[in-house]
């Protein structure tokens, strides 16, 4: 779409925050055009930080979109690790950590907190299962952890 399609940044905004709930395109879909048309340009950062602290089930895609245009980790990492707390199932059942398992510089971070998660006793088999493919998925970054992960299921 190239640098005209910034433009529309302020109206696609506008419309995430001021279109009915019952919109033909859903919010998630509308995250996902924003960050397309953004490019680098980081004007809709601030939206988009605004969401991933919120509290609706957007937040983690409003993150990606972030990281994705600017890339910057700190955003995405602080979210990831909220819903760890609060939500590991609306981490884990996503395909957004999955979008990023080749991503070394983010694997730094998430690999020990996938880590933590597989480890958390609060999980239950389906949550600890997913947390463990997430960890299998970044083969190269996440290794060691999978073994001893393995090791000690034995």
């Amino acid at each position: 779409m190239g640098t005209n399609a910034q433009a529309a940044v302020p109206d696609v905004i506008d419309c995430l925050e001021n279109c009915p709930s019952l919109h033909f395109i859903s919010a998630w879909e509308m995250l996902g055009t924003l960050e397309e048309i953004s490019g680098t340009n980081p004007a809709a950062i601030p939206y988009l930080t605004k969401c991933a602290r919120g509290g609706d089930s957007c937040r983690l895609r409003a993150a990606v979109a972030a990281y994705r245009i600017n890339g910057q980790t700190d955003l995405l990492m602080e979210t990831c690790e909220r819903l760890s707390r609060i939500d590991p199932a609306g981490l884990l059942d996503g395909l957004e950590l999955f979008w990023f398992k080749d991503d070394p510089e983010l694997n730094q971070h998430l690999v020990s907190l996938l880590e933590r998660l597989y480890l958390d006793p609060k999980l239950d088999a389906r949550e600890r299962s997913s947390a463990m493919a997430e960890l299998e998925s970044r083969t190269n970054d996440a290794a060691a952890v999978v073994f001893c992960a393995r090791f000690h299921e034995k």
